[in-house]
């Protein structure tokens, strides 16, 4: 099996889990790659290389090494098998087998308050999440049970469930981040969209046409949620 995900500036990684993932994930402004390799379950190493000017490909060596040039097992993962990771201008996050996710990054780590030594950090533990997709504003991740958890680039600023809109009760089965907005594949074959900011629809991307009701609603967001107008049958 083999997915891809990239971003522009060739930062990557590799994930092992039984047989092997190939995972690059595009971003609008860096270039990260992963693989994982194993037919032992039990032992699921990661590779990381490519850009790491923001410390996504190997946060130990932040600051003081901009490429890894070869795919190397960064020791910060050793005892983590992880299953989905995903990759934004700044920062990265990743889920474990456990359903745990993480987040490391310049922007993470800035926005954190976290400076000197700069390791991922586990921000939701216990939320049997299965998959995780990145913009330059946040995390988003899709839990077992199919919600959506939005995580702030702070980690003192708790997880929040991006809210359906009233009336729809369907798991959400697959994300995607764009880079002001999020688009929601429900179990049923909905489509939701969400402006995860301001600029969220200003090139009509929730699919309803940049209009005055939908930027009100808009601003008036406090945290990402799929709004009603933006649904796509």
């Amino acid at each position: 099996r083999a997915q891809a995900r990239n971003n522009k500036y060739f930062a990557g990684a590799m994930l092992a889990i039984p047989a092997y993932t190939l995972s690059t994930s595009p971003t609008s402004s860096s270039f990260t790659s992963y693989f994982r390799d194993s037919d032992d379950a039990r032992h699921r190493p990661s590779y990381f290389w490519g850009n790491n000017l923001y410390g996504l490909a190997d946060p130990t060596t932040y600051g003081k090494e901009e490429t890894v040039r070869y795919p190397r097992q960064v020791g910060c993962w050793d005892d983590i098998h992880l299953v989905d990771i995903a990759f934004a201008d700044r920062h990265a996050a990743a889920i474990d087998s456990h359903g745990n996710v993480y987040q490391w990054g310049e922007a993470f780590w800035q926005r954190s308050g976290i400076f000197g030594t700069f390791y991922p950090v586990c921000t939701l533990k216990g939320g049997n999440c299965v998959a995780v997709r990145a913009n330059p504003g946040g995390v988003y991740a899709i839990t077992g049970e199919g919600a959506v958890i939005a995580l702030d680039l702070d980690a003192s600023k708790p997880p929040q469930q991006v809210r359906l809109p009233e009336n729809h009760k369907e798991r959400i089965i697959d994300i995607q981040a764009g880079e002001n907005h999020l688009m929601a594949l429900g179990a049923q074959g909905t489509v939701f969209t969400a402006a995860t900011n301001r600029f969220g629809n200003i090139f009509g991307q929730l699919g309803r046409g940049p209009t005055d009701s939908t930027r009100r609603a808009i601003d008036q967001l406090q945290h990402p949620s799929l709004l009603p107008d933006s649904i796509m049958a």
